[in-house]
């Protein structure tokens, strides 16, 4: 029987969805597009189905399709908005040290 827990798939949604963000930031220049989005995705939610059925070998762990899900949703959520809104990608970007060293202008 699988318990629902909604925070855990709460969890996996955000992840995931950050995971996706970098992935996308990270992919060569030369993919746009619809493929740039649809690439991401199935790195990432490829990624989720293969933590899941790892976990499957882990006594302590079980595997759970609805994580997948929220993994893939996530994923999908976060790679089809960083295609659509540029900004969201400078957020991706953002680097805490530029900030933080940044010469103040008088």
């Amino acid at each position: 029987m699988i318990e629902l827990s909604w925070r855990d798939k709460v969890d996996h949604f955000i992840v995931y969805s950050l995971l996706a963000a970098l992935v996308f930031q990270a992919l060569p220049v030369r993919i746009e597009g619809t493929r740039r989005w649809l690439f991401c995705f199935v790195l990432v939610s490829g990624f989720g189905l293969w933590d899941e059925c790892l976990q499957h070998f882990n006594p302590a762990r079980t595997g759970d399709p609805l994580d997948w899900l929220a993994d893939s949703v996530g994923a999908l959520l976060a790679a089809v908005a960083c295609s659509a809104f540029p900004k969201i990608r400078k957020l991706a970007n953002w680097n805490c040290t530029s900030t933080l060293f940044r010469k103040k202008s008088l």
